[in-house]
Parts: C-alpha cells; structure tokens; sequence
C-alpha cells in the first residue's frame, strides 16, 4: 500500500496474472457465487431479496456507474447509513471500482460525522433516511455537485438518488482488485480520543471472511441472520461476507428484543445468529422455556464486548457448545481468538470458559507479553499486553504513521488490552492498558473493581477510574449511576470492597452521576469522565 503525500490518495496496485475468479476478495467470492449458485438467494431485507446472479449484476453497475462519474481507484466514499441491503452493495460495488469505503457510525451527529469526512477526505456522500435530518449546506458543501447520493427516499437539494445511480450503470464484467489493495477504512469508537482509520484491505477481509465461517460453522448454503448495526466495521465485515464465502443467504433484519430475535431465526430457518450481550438473560428465558425454540441453529454468537459471566454460564448450560464467545475490534477482520471448538464448554467447565474469550482461531497467533516485550507463562494468572498476529488485520492507520508504527512490534500488533493466556489457550481479557491503575507501585486493574461494585444491589452502572493522588501516585475512585430509586451510598461501596478486595484496591472515593459521556456506539468516554471528576476536585 503506498499514499500519495499530496493527495492523500490510496493508490491502486495491479493484480499480477493469474485468474480474476481466484482474487482474494469479497467481490470475488459474490462472483463465483454467480456462477456456481447463480439462483440462490444471496440476502435479503428490506422488502428485497437478491440470489447471486441478480447482486453480481447489480453491484457491478454500480461499480461502472461510479468509475464513469469520475471517481478513480483509492478515492475514498462515505457512507452514512444503517443496516440495508444497498448498504451491502455499496460494499461491493466499491470493491469492483477500486474504491475504498469510509463508513460513518448513523448514531452520529453532524459535528462527529464532519470530523471523519475531514480526515478520510471521500470524493462522494452515501447516506440513508436516519441521518439525512443532518444534513445541511455545510457537509453536502465537501462534495461535488451529483456526489452527495440518497440511497432512501429523503434527499437534500441536488443529491442524486442512488437507484438512478446504479440504473445508469453498465453490466461488463470489471477487472477484480488486487489482494494487497485497500478495501475499507473502519475508524475506531475513539474512547480515548479521535477515531483512527484502520485501513483493511481486500485480503485481509478475504481471509477474515474464511476464518469467520469456521468459528461461526457456517455450512455451504447455510441460513445467516444480521440484526446488527453495519456502520460498525467490524461488525459488518465479520457478520455478513463469511456466508457468502459458504454461497450461504444473509437475512437483514432489525429486531427489538430477544422473543423477537428466536422468533424470527425459526421462521428463517437460520443455522447462527448475534446475540448482543444486554439480550443474554432474556434470550436464556427464552430458550429455557421451549428449547425447541433453537432447534436448528448450531451457533449464537457474541462478540465485541466481555460477556456478563453468569448469564453466560447460565446461557451455555442450556444450549452448550452452541454459544460462541469472541473477542474483536476493528483492525481485525474477524475475531483473532473464540470459544467455537465442539466440547470447549464441556470439556474445560462452563465456569471457565465463561471467564474467557475463548483460544486463537486458524491461522492466529496470541501472545501474551511484559512491557519490554518479553513473553509471559501461559498460567492464566500472569497479566500483559496481549498481541496479535494474523491474516486478517489491518495496514496500518490512514494519514497517521506514528499510530501506525506504535501499533506493531515486530510484526505483532498490540492490541492495547491486558490479559492473561492458560496452559489450555484460553484468552481472558483483564483490561485496557491505557486504564490500568498503579498506585503505591501496586496494579489494580479497573474491571475487578466493577465487578465487585456492580453486584451491590442499587448499583446500575459503574466506571473506575484513577485520579491523582499526592502520595500514592494514583488511586482508584469509583462513579457510580444508581438504579431507579437506589439509595446506596458511598460508605456502603467502600466496605464491600474491602470485604471482597485487598484493602489497597479500594476506591478512595465514590461519585454519583445521572449517567455517563459515551460515543454513539455506547462505550463510555473515559477522558471525558475524567475531566469531570478533574472540575470536582477543583471545585472541592
């Protein structure tokens, strides 16, 4: 990959010989479906329901139609949208026109949705119904004219609409990218500051796109069914593509709770299915009740974020080894570790493997390191940085060669989490490094204290942040968001802790808040929290 410094420009390689049917990439596997399985549907939502033949010809207009408005390989396009089925398009069009796709999150405002136009500099605008009450002279001002697109039905003044868009395209078969070339640039939540763009290229999704399927044992022609957001990378990359390596259906569907979740997999006849974590005790009653609910589905998955520990071992001794627990983000095409091995649950205890995020998947590695890089034992006890290597992850991060190059070591990425590894392989993720604790020289890794916290009853959510202090260096404080009517107070966390905890990682301080900073995906803004509790003690 090389980036003109002037332009910004990711330029295009050529692919070298060999066939376009074997290119490693998703539009490559969408063409191959076409042929072998030209009449299968390939996904469906939003009233639409496309086979393989009719997404191949589709994108590929697309992808002419583009290439014929001026838009030339490496230029970045913006896609401000939710979940659809021009969404997924616009993917693979993309893909077939040598352009690279900036989504932008749809729970985004203007101001944020501005920030990362700005630094991925796209030459066009794609954006739905759910944002277009943002849209305004200012941002449609960063586009030509015709480049601002309305994939639904509410447009601004002179944006194009997108079924025009792609009816004006052509249906000759276009060249495939290049393994090597960038595909998508997926920016981080930016919990700890602005979002990075992580430049994924079409290899490493492909090979992400294969890895997925076998941790999601996804069979040739299997039922898929995505009911999260696509405006997150990860999410989409890891989600949707694996089936189609497998020429299997992906059923697009916005579901409210977890009734309607198991409802709508029996009547698609889906073999996996996401299960976010705030549905864990719901879906469990769900299934309790009938287990003839999941007759049919071999995986539920959930990734992303840590699972609530009983309410997975509660879930796993239920329907066993078909809950699958991973870890990801979003320079990994995929998950690089999971527990989706047939006898993981049985084998190792329920209440192990509940602790984890499962062992490295294929053509992974995970290491568990000391800060000068040494390697620690896989005892499951020994804290580190956990780091990576594998197939599927990111270039580096667009226009920002200092993260990029603080990213790597020797090869391996640094995932920036602390964890431990056990004599089995399994993965627990202990914290972010960035949030570590050291007071009076000892370690006091924030998530312990929030687990113990959040089991006092009146505790609705808990943050642990660390906050100067004059002779231990730094000491925890714990703020609290009370449960409706709560009366729990300060003295009362401060003892369960030293009740539960060695007295030096007790939290000096509790602070109770209405409720938190967070990002548009939810996760809370630590720096933010941070410089509240910096104007508190000023004020004190």
């Amino acid at each position: 990959m090389r980036v003109d410094d002037a332009s910004g420009e990711v330029l295009r390689g050529t692919a070298s010989g060999g066939s376009q049917m074997r290119a490693q990439s998703a539009a490559a596997v969408i063409r191959r479906g076409a042929v072998t399985a030209p009449d299968r549907v390939a996904l469906t939502g939003d009233g639409i329901s496309l086979t393989y033949a009719e997404l191949e010809d589709r994108t590929t207009r697309l992808a002419s139609a583009l290439i014929a408005q001026g838009h030339h390989p490496g230029e970045r396009i913006a896609v401000w949208s939710g979940t659809s089925v021009r969404y997924v398009e616009l993917y693979l069009g993309a893909a077939k026109a040598g352009l690279v796709i900036a989504p932008i999150n749809n729970l985004f405002r203007k101001d944020e949705a501005l920030w990362i136009i700005g630094d991925a500099r796209p030459g066009a605008l794609f954006y739905d119904d759910s944002v277009a009450g943002l849209l305004d002279d200012e941002l449609a001002g960063h586009f030509a004219p015709g480049r601002v697109i309305a994939m639904g039905m509410n447009r601004i003044t002179a944006a194009a609409a997108y079924a025009d868009v792609v009816r004006a395209g052509s249906a000759a078969a276009l060249a495939l990218p290049a393994g090597h070339q960038p595909w998508v640039i997926g920016y981080t939540s930016g919990t700890t500051g602005r979002p990075k763009g992580a430049i994924l290229s079409h290899r490493a999704a492909w090979s992400g796109m294969l890895l997925q399927a076998h941790t999601m044992r996804l069979e040739r022609f299997s039922q898929r069914l995505y009911t999260a957001n696509m405006s997150f990378v990860a999410s989409a990359i890891a989600g949707i593509f694996p089936a189609f390596a497998v020429h299997g259906t992906v059923h697009l569907a916005a579901v409210t709770g977890a009734d309607e979740l198991v409802s709508l997999a029996q009547r698609l006849s889906v073999s996996a299915l996401g299960l976010p974590g705030p549905w864990f005790a719901d879906f469990a009653d769900v299934v309790e009740r009938d287990p003839r609910h999941l007759d049919g589905v071999t995986a539920v998955i959930h990734g992303g974020s840590a699972a609530p520990r009983d309410q997975a071992e509660r879930l796993a001794g239920l329907i066993g080894d078909r809950l699958i627990l991973s870890w990801g983000f979003t320079e990994n095409c995929g998950v690089p570790a999971a527990a989706t091995a047939p006898g993981d649950w049985s084998d190792q205890g329920v209440r192990s493997v509940a602790t984890s995020v499962g062992r490295p998947c294929l053509d992974t590695a995970v290491r568990v390191v000391e800060q000068d890089g040494g390697d620690l034992p896989h005892d499951g006890a020994s804290v580190g940085e956990l780091i990576v290597q594998s197939p599927s992850l990111f270039d580096g991060y667009f226009g920002n060669e200092d993260a990029t190059a603080s990213a790597f070591a020797d090869g391996w990425y640094r995932t920036g989490d602390l964890g431990t590894i056990d004599e089995d392989g399994f993965v627990r993720i202990v914290d972010r490094r960035s949030d570590l604790i050291v007071s009076g020289g000892m370690n006091i890794y924030p998530s312990e204290l929030e687990r113990v916290i959040s089991e006092l009853p009146g505790v609705a959510e808990v943050v642990v942040i660390g906050t100067p202090h004059e002779r231990w260096g730094r000491t925890p404080v714990a703020v609290v968001r009370r449960s409706p009517d709560a009366a729990i107070d300060q003295p009362t966390v401060i003892r369960h802790c030293q009740e539960r905890l060695a007295s030096y990682k007790k939290p000096t301080r509790v602070v109770f808040v209405a409720d938190f900073p967070r990002t548009a995906s939810g996760k809370i803004r630590r720096p933010e929290l941070e410089a509240v509790l910096r104007t508190a003690d000023s004020a004190d």
